[in-house]
C-alpha cells in the first residue's frame, strides 16, 4: 500500500512549480496601458483600413443583418450607414445586381 502523504518540501515544491508560470505573465500597470494603447492604434488603423477600401465590405451576422459597411458598399448601394445597418443584405440585392 503506498502512502500519500506529502512532506512540507514537496508542498512547497509543488507550489513554487505552479507559481512560477503565474509570475512570467503578471504585467505591470504601465505594460497593461501600453498594450492597451497599442490595441487602441491597432484597431483604428484596420478600421481605416477597412472603411477605405477600394471594394465593398459588408459585415453581415449568422442571421444576414448587416453589421457595418464601408464607405464602398455604402456608395454602391446608395445608402447611408444609419440606414443600411440592422436591414438583411438580402433587402438590397436584386437579379440586375
Amino acid at each position: 500500500m503506498s502512502s500519500f502523504i506529502l512532506w512540507k518540501e514537496e508542498i512547497m515544491n509543488i507550489g513554487q512549480i505552479f507559481n512560477e508560470p503565474c509570475q512570467k505573465y503578471s504585467l505591470t500597470l504601465e505594460e497593461v496601458q501600453k498594450n492597451r494603447a497599442e490595441l487602441e492604434r491597432s484597431k483604428r488603423y484596420l478600421k481605416y483600413i477597412f472603411d477605405y477600401a477600394p471594394v465593398g465590405y459588408v459585415i453581415l451576422n449568422n442571421d444576414g443583418f448587416i453589421r457595418d459597411a464601408n464607405i464602398t458598399a455604402l456608395a454602391y448601394f446608395g445608402y447611408e450607414k444609419e440606414f443600411f445597418l440592422d436591414f438583411q443584405l438580402k433587402n438590397f440585392i436584386t437579379a440586375d445586381t
